[in-house]
């Protein structure tokens, strides 16, 4: 299958997306896993091109698709999880000692203070390698999306 300039019109892609694609492929293009990656990345909308040319058979199908990529995103989040646990028990177990501390009016004010401060930083900085984390999962669970999109667009494209 070739997309070109004169099929998004007759689709009634919007003008932005056929400048893009025009200044990429200005005599058009085949779907190819590579042609259909360097649209993603250049921020074409393969999910609207996908869903036009091919109505129902390309929105569904996707979980399906990336089921591989889904389950390594699994095992990512399994190892998020697990690396977590620490940083989720220094952050309890600091602000309940601190609070421990302070309750008991065991120490003077500026200790109580250096305690909390200290809880505090830890559980920041806890907090702080949650996001990353989370970040380099949502990285992966998006990766897994893209790849199973483009991977059903051409599949799609060579049915056509």
């Amino acid at each position: 299958m070739r997309i070109t300039h004169q099929l998004l019109v007759d689709l009634t892609a919007c003008e932005p997306e056929r400048e893009a694609f025009d200044k990429i492929w200005p005599d058009g293009a085949e779907v190819t896993i590579e042609n259909a990656t360097r649209a993603v990345e250049a921020g074409l909308d393969l999910l609207w091109l996908g869903t036009v040319l091919f109505r129902a058979k390309f929105v569904y199908p996707i979980e399906e698709l990336y089921q591989d990529q889904w389950e390594e995103c699994q095992t990512f989040n399994q190892v998020f999880v697990e690396a977590d646990r620490p940083a989720q028990a220094i952050k309890v177990q600091e602000c309940e000692r601190a609070k421990a501390l302070y309750d008991d009016h065991m120490i003077d004010y500026r200790e109580k203070n250096r305690l909390l401060d200290k809880a505090y930083a830890d559980r920041d900085k806890a907090m702080a390698d949650w996001f990353k984390r989370q970040h380099a999962m949502d990285k992966c669970h998006q990766q897994a999306y893209q790849t199973a999109k483009i991977e059903l667009f051409v599949k799609l494209a060579e049915k056509s």
